[in-house]
């Protein structure tokens, strides 16, 4: 059986020829969307945000969300051997669960055991989002520093709704869970992911629960 000995970016850039491994890679470009008015297409690596070096998807989404909308946004982008610059236009993206990522900011919104940033879902955060099964819960809104997840880390824009069965209405309340749960034991999350529900485990040690005392 074959076996992956490199790390995935460079695998994918050796087996789509990219011309560099570091930078964002334009999977998809929207038909009418600003980054197709601006000329991007797919295969692009994104190498700058207005001037700034981007080393990946999610330093690239929270440098948008920062912007408000209606503003142009410097890219440059390498193209085979080509080096291009474009300027979309940042266009609101409704029900678009990475922008809450813009709404967090550390230490306030950190929830250390489980590396994320995290938002209460409330009135400015549900409307981000698609459709939710319950009206109270905790939104991760970007990951921070990985904690021992079994398989699956939390993405932005997923809604922890349990710990361990005990029901989190708030990010107070979602530290207050995690401080509680035995260190070096598996903390079951209830999730929901894109309509769907779904546990997501992770093992906390002694150093991480610790922090969540607030």
């Amino acid at each position: 059986m074959p076996r992956a000995t490199a790390p995935w970016a460079v695998l994918l850039s050796a087996g789509l020829a990219l011309p560099r491994q570091r930078g964002v890679l334009v999977r998809d470009v929207i038909p009418g969307s600003p980054a197709e008015r601006a000329g991007l297409r797919i295969g692009d690596v994104v190498g700058t945000l207005d001037g700034k070096p981007v080393e990946n998807a999610r330093q690239f989404q929270v440098g948008l969300y920062r912007k408000p909308v209606g503003a142009g946004v410097a890219i440059e982008v390498v193209r085979g051997n080509d080096t291009l610059r474009a300027v979309p236009v940042v266009a609101e993206r409704p029900d678009d669960p990475a922008s809450v990522a813009s709404l967090a900011s550390a230490p306030e919104n950190l929830v250390h055991a489980l590396g994320v940033l995290a938002l209460d879902l409330d009135e400015r955060v549900a409307p981000r989002l698609p459709r939710l099964r319950a009206r109270a819960g905790v939104v991760v809104a970007a990951g921070v520093a990985g904690a021992a997840f079994a398989d699956d880390p939390l993405r932005p824009g997923d809604v922890i709704y349990t710990v361990n069965g005990e029901s989190v209405t708030s990010v107070a309340r979602l530290r207050e869970r995690l401080k509680a749960a035995p260190p070096g034991r598996p903390v079951v999350l209830q999730v929901e992911r894109a309509g769907e529900l779904r546990f997501v485990m992770a093992e906390l040690d002694e150093s991480s629960a610790g922090t969540e005392a607030r």
